[in-house]
């Protein structure tokens, strides 16, 4: 989201795109706004190996599937709530897409599958149609790993392995929380990282989500999809033993007032339980659990 409808808006969307995504050979299809028509837009096409596509001049097919997300997104959500400050709209957009649209909300065209579980099918279907080559008895076979499977390998190897948490260090609260997992966490799954160092904040930039905005929110990123506020606490709730975990009942209560909740602590957190001087220090068996 941006304050204005200048190409570095939509340039900065392409680079977030294709930093998350790692698109291979695919098309970007828009209209022919004249952010698209820009000469720098093109020159970053070309960098990132992206095909631009424009529809023709009143065509209003070419763009349907694009206009029923703005739809959706205008019914769902925006016509429903009023928004006091942008960063509670950017908030708001971001949960939306990343943590409902992209991840759960199934599509027809899709053959109602969510967009992320759409892609990993046919991840799994280019890896299992990719041709094996044949090995005669007695010789010795070198394999050589391209960059298209080392990507793949290494997103599926990430998935449901760990989840990270990137929180704000110089909060009393916050930190209590990390060592309250620590704790009580079933499996050594948890990684965390500060929203005050360039690891958590590279990761809230990967996920749309402004670092400076970090301070009303952790951020909870779990099998390439990112959780805010309630959400992310009930995702880390699973992570703990009985009888921690079963306080996962509370996603039955809305988020809406799960998250209205959770504002209230958050806005108050550093007036009610302080601001402390100095770091979390793990201990040594605990370092190699926190990104620097």
């Amino acid at each position: 989201m941006g304050h204005n409808l200048k190409a570095q808006l939509v340039i900065d969307a392409m680079n977030m795109a294709v930093g998350q995504r790692k698109p291979r050979n695919v098309i970007h299809h828009s209209d022919q706004g004249s952010q698209y028509t820009s000469v720098a837009f093109g020159l970053r096409c070309k960098q990132a190996c992206v095909r631009p596509s424009m529809g023709s001049v009143g065509d209003a097919y070419d763009n349907a599937m694009c206009e029923n997300f703005f739809a959706t997104l205008e019914c769902a959500l925006l016509d429903r709530r009023r928004f006091h400050i942008k960063a509670e709209a950017r908030m708001a957009i971001f949960e939306f897409i990343e943590g409902w649209y992209n991840s759960a909300r199934r599509h027809s065209a899709l053959g109602y599958q969510s967009p992320i579980a759409y892609e990993r099918s046919q991840d799994d279907q280019l890896e299992s149609a990719s041709p094996q080559p044949s090995i005669k008895p007695g010789a010795l076979q070198l394999h050589h790993t391209s960059v298209s499977e080392t990507d793949y390998m290494s997103r599926t190897m990430s998935r449901d392995q760990t989840i990270t948490v990137v929180f704000d260090t110089d909060c009393i609260l916050c930190s209590h929380w990390v060592r309250f997992l620590l704790r009580h966490e079933a499996k050594e799954r948890l990684r965390f990282a500060s929203s005050r160092k360039p690891v958590g904040r590279e990761l809230a930039r990967r996920f749309g989500l402004e670092p400076e905005h970090l301070d009303l929110t952790y951020l909870v990123v779990h099998d390439d999809k990112a959780f805010t506020k309630s959400d992310a606490s009930l995702v880390l709730l699973g992570e703990l033993k009985a009888p921690w975990s079963w306080l996962r009942v509370l996603h039955l209560i809305p988020r809406f007032l799960r998250d209205a909740v959770y504002d209230v602590v958050a806005k108050h957190r550093l007036r009610w339980f302080g601001e402390q001087k100095d770091c979390l220090l793990p201990t040594p068996e605990q370092r190699h659990r926190f990104l620097e």
